[in-house]
């Protein structure tokens, strides 16, 4: 719209000399339906704002089918804002077809587009003082006819560098708002830019189709398009989502053409570039990149099945690229070893991994971006064939491959059939005292993985494990478990199934207290310091410490706990003869907690806040009891203490003297009575 645009200057200086102005009175309307009309012959009007939040409404009587330039001229040093707004064609609402426009001490123009002879309103508010506003035909542009559907799109002849097509999306009739269609002949591997422009009144949207009618984007500005086939697509002009209601958009297509753009490797399967095994490089680059479709280069090799490879990558660390594999069928080979949120691979500018494949046939790989702006440039990488793999690790629970040692590493396949997978299955004895780490290897291996292991006690209980990634379990006695490699879901039909599987031993310890309530150490109740530690912690196991202590009598006692270790220790207190438990408290540092407690027997459970997080270290303990007192729990009345003075003596042998013989046996000889 180069030749709508007005210089704001001459219009400026047109409005101070050669205008003739009108004055404002009375004050013009505040509120659309009382708008003030003046023509569109660009004679200026002058308006005032009042302070405290005046508003203006003016509005002119439009020729149908007609491009306008409306301009705003706030003469004060202020903020002054202006928008334009139409009203339907029954004239009963209006609706925005600008956004409003702040301007200080300065001018501004629109340029808006008219269906209809409907009154075109202008909004004036905010700063107070004088303004200016005129408006004036600029030119006039007959509603187009192109298609509505994209079945039958309009055929646009490219001529040349740069190719505009004007429209107009009229939405006069809401209830069936304009939609353009379009189409061209595309050129294999050229580039094209296509992207709208449109004067202020202007709100379209680009979406871009294929020859079906597929959506390929939706919404955009501006697109890029390149087929290698030459496949053409559909071009479809709209209203912005929400707006089909809005007027005044006037629209310049314009379909520019970037070039012809060389491609050194197919984005198609039936024309991938065959590749060897045997390490040696294959160079190759992403040429274009679009906001439709980029470059996509894909290779094929033939796998005899069952094999173990290496890929090597390398590239200019700008480049941003990733990679799928796919099997016989076009299966996803990586996709078996991630979520399926995420089925690729992260290239990094120098990558090396394995990959396993397990049915014979053609593998292809695609290296690609999703990046439009950043992945483009040249690639280097090779595939290294490791050889076959396999095995003949048992596939029955019942009796599973024993591991004799730890450190011992086990390569296998879960070997998959039509009706799922075969778990392998092993066997280890854990010893007393040891820590070991489960390691599950994979080509592509990660918390993402599909291949898991899981650890059992019993075969048909619930595991104990269950992890695709490393875990660490403790042995406080020695003892037998049985461990299954499998699918994590057991119907996935995975393409890449070996494994290397590892029980490593992983450092060992010695659990200075008892571990369980029935063996629970005794503590003192003076006071005294204990000290003690954590000595193990694990996925599996952990260390948890036991104490009992006696309560002599009912009364307050403090325990304070203190940890050297990182985290936070939990004190729990129970009742030996009730189980009940009259409280726990935390020890982060130092801690102290007081409970009244009534004579008894107490035990004390100290563990970990986070017991699995392998965290070992040293604590202390003391409790403190009321004073002590004869004849309490801890202090008992000795045999032959009459008197209870906590001594056998002569008080108490005279107490005995002076009721000898003394009966209160109600049967004969006595026959006591009271």
């Amino acid at each position: 719209m180069t030749a709508l645009r007005f210089n704001i200057l001459s219009i400026a200086v047109l409005a101070l000399c050669c205008c003739v102005s009108m004055a404002e009175t009375p004050d013009f309307g505040n509120n659309w339906q009382n708008a003030h009309l003046f023509n569109a012959d660009e004679s200026f009007v002058e308006g005032v704002l009042d302070a405290g939040g005046d508003v203006d409404w003016l509005k002119f009587i439009p020729s149908p089918q007609s491009i306008y330039a409306v301009t705003c001229i706030n003469p004060e040093s202020n903020y002054k804002e202006f928008q334009i707004f139409s009203a339907n064609k029954y004239n009963s609402m209006i609706c925005e077809i600008t956004s409003d426009e702040s301007i200080f001490n300065t001018s501004c123009t629109f340029y808006i587009y008219c269906e209809t002879a409907a009154p075109i309103f202008i909004k004036a508010y905010d700063g107070a003082g004088s303004y200016e506003i005129t408006a004036m035909l600029e030119q006039s542009f007959a509603l187009d006819s192109y298609p509505d559907i994209c079945s039958s799109p309009y055929s646009i002849t490219l001529t040349g560098a740069i190719t505009v097509v004007e429209g107009v999306i009229d939405n006069a009739d809401i209830a069936n708002p304009d939609k353009d269609c379009f189409t061209f002949d595309a050129v294999s591997h050229q580039k094209y830019r296509i992207y709208c422009t449109g004067i202020d009144s202007t709100n379209v949207r680009i979406d871009v189709l294929d020859e079906n009618g597929k959506e390929l984007q939706s919404n955009k500005d501006e697109v890029t398009y390149l087929s290698e086939s030459g496949a053409d697509c559909r071009i479809r002009i709209e209203s912005q989502n929400r707006s089909h209601w809005k007027l005044g958009n006037y629209y310049q297509l314009v379909i520019e053409d970037l070039g012809y753009i060389s491609d050194d490797h197919s984005d198609r399967f039936d024309f991938a570039t065959t590749i060897n095994t045997d390490s040696s490089t294959v160079s190759g680059s992403l040429d274009y990149l679009t906001s439709l479709d980029n470059d996509e280069d894909i290779f094929v090799f033939d796998c005899p099945g069952t094999r173990l490879y290496r890929f090597n990558y390398h590239a200019d660390s700008t480049s941003l690229k990733r990679l799928k594999m796919y099997n016989s069928g076009y299966y996803d080979v990586l996709e078996s070893f991630h979520k399926s949120s995420f089925p690729y691979f992260e290239l990094d500018p120098n990558s090396s991994f394995e990959f396993s494949v397990e049915e014979p046939g053609p593998v292809y790989i695609k290296i690609y971006t999703e990046n439009s702006s950043i992945g483009d440039g040249e690639y280097y990488f090779s595939i290294e064939d490791l050889g076959q793999i396999g095995d003949n690790y048992s596939n029955d629970p019942l009796a599973p491959t024993p591991i004799t040692s730890a450190n011992t590493t086990k390569a296998g396949t879960v070997v998959f059939a039509s009706d799922g997978a075969a778990a392998d299955y092993f066997t280890f004895n854990a010893q007393e005292g040891k820590i070991y780490k489960i390691r599950l290897y994979q080509p592509f291996g990660s918390e993402d993985s599909k291949i898991k292991y899981a650890m059992y006690e019993d075969i048909y209980q619930s595991p104990l494990i269950e992890s695709y990634v490393d875990k660490y379990f403790a042995a406080p006695e020695d003892k037998t478990y049985t461990f299954r490699i499998s699918p994590n879901h057991s119907l996935v039909r995975n393409q890449g199934s070996y494994y290397e599987f590892t029980i490593e031993e992983a450092g060992s310890f010695t659990d200075n207290q008892p571990s369980s309530w029935t063996q629970a150490m005794h503590l003192v109740n003076d006071g005294s310091t204990f000290n003690a530690s954590i000595d193990y912690s694990t996925n599996l196991n952990y260390d948890l410490d036991y104490y009992s202590f006696t309560a002599p009598s009912d009364g307050t006692y403090t325990i304070t706990g203190t940890e050297y270790i990182s985290g936070s220790l939990w004190f729990r207190l129970f009742s030996k003869k009730t189980y009940d438990s009259p409280g726990s408290f935390e020890v982060s540092g130092s801690d102290s907690v007081s409970y009244n407690l009534t004579a008894g027997e107490y035990i004390l459970k100290v563990e970990h806040d986070n017991p699995h997080g392998q965290r070992t270290g040293n604590y202390q303990i003391t409790v403190e009891s009321p004073p002590f007192f004869c004849g309490d729990l801890d202090h008992p009345y000795p045999p032959g203490d009459i008197n209870q003075d906590c001594i056998t003596d002569l008080s108490d042998y005279s107490l005995l003297a002076s009721d000898w013989l003394t009966c209160t046996d109600p049967n004969p000889p006595c026959n006591y009575a009271p």
